[in-house]
């Protein structure tokens, strides 16, 4: 279940915003046929050939499964979250994958599970069947025998998942509770407590290894004696309120006399027999749209090895790298994670596009690592060390692009560092004409002219090819509620006039005058620094929600930026 209730300031507040939020999360997560079937869905094949087989049970659920893939103009919830991404870099890796379906009669049996090595069984759904008691007789003996149960749990009880899994989980020494996880913002998790960062870890275990953060989108713990990744000690477990007329069975997201405390696992590994079992506690975790983020898919290549029995392979799993024709990182410690943040000013659905583009592998990066093709700053607020810096520079010798998307109005303490090291002739003309540089930066809003327009703002570039196209600007769509509490609003630039580099995006205002959204810098080692100036456009103000169709006022502002990205690919050629 994806629900980020951002910047609770009190109970209050948590109650409005959550209310609100749960509409469209009921909306979202209910199943949709169309978002079952799949153009490249497969059929049940027993394992043929080299290595590690998994088997994907589709028979309790059709939930996020590795046909179902994050691209362009699908907005429908379970397509964002499918697991293809997972499944293709199993694939890939020697971990070849199976699925089997239901039509009416197919159930586990010890004949279906031959030959597997990994049963993956992920967030299971009241609309489908009930696991047998021969069939949870097969798991539990099956595992005892040597095989390795995945098994993606999800928040409280939502689609009554936990009583239909913890039959056979609980002999395994797991359990999932009727809790969701929630944790301290910003340390622990994303602001709203509910989107965890998790980086408390059983370091021995294999399963930990090479981790730091891994992140839920709203997920449950867990009670096991087998934790190897837990909540921080101010963790809690929020006891779900069960309501047949809302398939989320939220709690009321505040720390209640009785409810768990503490340090509670979130990821569960234990020995069971010959066999092995690892339990996650969110279903999006390693969906499409957020598996690329910290250490995801990390934690699901290190718990795939270790069901396998390939644990130690100095070749690990979660080493390898997609072929991709483009990397792009997004440093996300120094930018407050505003890459998984769903309100107005920050950049969720702006990151989400950037991984619905063919060839493009986008990532929420923990630490800068210098292997990226490009790098996305989006307006951090926490400054780099040297050595991040000159991993940057290192990056522009060899010919690589960075991105820094800001609006100069509002611009933060990182994004004015990175205008200092690497834009030093970074100038434009404030409403007096004066000119300003980075050491004006931020709270310019009393020298830069917003001017407000009824219509869309023309948009002209001498290197994207993006004819006839208008973007909105800034602009708080409807449905959309934003901090301030402003719901719409018609769309808006800001006059601003740059000296640096050449134009790379202009806007043309109502009187016919031209102003900069972004400027490039191009160095003589072939690297480029593209500057965003403005960049409303690219924030969920404009963009809107991640689930929802682009609306006509702000498609072509999602058009551009697929032409932006697409555009970048060609670069890398």
């Amino acid at each position: 279940m994806n629900h980020n209730p951002f910047m609770l300031k009190n109970k209050a507040a948590a109650l409005l915003l959550l209310m609100a939020a749960l509409t469209t999360v009921a909306a979202a997560c209910g199943d949709d046929a169309q978002d079952i079937a799949a153009d490249d869905e497969q059929i049940f094949i027993k394992p043929d050939g080299d290595g590690s087989w998994i088997l994907v049970d589709q028979i309790h659920t059709t939930k996020q499964n590795p046909d179902l893939k994050l691209e362009r103009n699908n907005y429908r919830y379970q397509g964002m979250h499918g697991y293809h991404r997972l499944f293709k870099h199993f694939e890939r890796n020697g971990y070849p994958y199976s699925q089997i379906n239901y039509t009416g009669s197919e159930r586990l049996t010890p004949e279906v599970l031959d030959g597997f090595k990994v049963l993956f069984i992920n967030l299971v759904s009241s609309d489908r069947p009930d696991f047998t008691q021969d069939e949870i007789t097969t798991i539990i003996e099956w595992v005892r025998g040597g095989g390795g149960l995945f098994m993606i749990a999800d928040h409280t009880n939502v689609y009554y998942h936990a009583q239909r899994i913890n039959p056979f989980l609980e002999p395994m020494g797991i359990k999932v509770t009727y809790h969701t996880a929630l944790d301290q913002s910003p340390q622990y998790a994303i602001p709203g407590g509910a989107w965890l960062k998790i980086q408390n870890w059983d370091t021995s275990h294999p399963v930990s290894q090479g981790l730091e953060i891994a992140s839920f989108q709203t997920g449950g713990p867990v009670e096991s004696e087998h934790g190897v990744g837990f909540l921080s000690d101010g963790g809690f477990g929020d006891f779900w309120i069960e309501n047949p007329e809302d398939p989320g069975f939220y709690g009321n997201w505040s720390r209640d006399e009785g409810e768990p405390e503490g340090a509670l696992p979130v990821v569960a590994a234990a020995q069971f027999g010959q066999g092995r079992v690892a339990v996650v506690g969110d279903q999006n975790i390693f969906g499409d749209e957020w598996v690329m983020v910290a250490h995801n898919r990390e934690l699901a290549s290190n718990i795939v090895e270790w069901l396998a029995g390939n644990e130690g392979n100095p070749d690990a799993l979660r080493d390898q790298r997609d072929p991709s024709k483009l990397h792009v990182g997004f440093p996300i410690k120094q930018a407050d994670w505003n890459i998984g943040l769903n309100y107005c000013a920050a950049y969720f659905p702006f990151f989400i596009n950037f991984n619905r583009t063919p060839d493009i592998v986008a990532r929420g990066s923990l630490e800068m690592t210098g292997r990226e093709d490009v790098m996305v700053f989006t307006d951090p607020s926490g400054t780099f060390t040297d050595a991040e810096l000159a991993t940057v520079q290192t990056q522009l010798d060899e010919g690589k692009t960075i991105v820094i998307v800001t609006d100069v109005t509002r611009s933060r303490a990182g994004t004015v560092q990175l205008l200092k090291e690497f834009v030093p002739d970074f100038a434009f003309q404030g409403i007096d004409g004066t000119n300003l540089t980075a050491d004006n930066l931020p709270a310019l809003e009393d020298v830069v002219e917003t001017v407000v327009s009824q219509d869309a703002f023309p948009i002209s570039s001498d290197t994207l090819q993006i004819e006839g196209m208008k973007m909105a600007g800034h602009q708080y769509p409807s449905g959309v509620r934003c901090p301030d509490g402003i719901e719409d609003s018609e769309p808006y630039m800001r006059r601003v006039t740059a000296s640096f580099g050449t134009p790379f995006l202009q806007a043309t205002l109502p009187d016919n005058s031209t102003v900069d959204l972004a400027r490039r810098l191009t160095l003589p080692s072939g690297g480029q620094v593209i500057v965003f100036l403005q960049d409303g456009f690219w924030r969920n103000e404009t963009l809107g929600k991640e689930r929802q169709s682009p609306t006509p006022a702000t498609a072509d502002s999602h058009k551009i930026e697929y032409v932006f990205l697409d555009w970048l690919v060609e670069q890398k050629k």
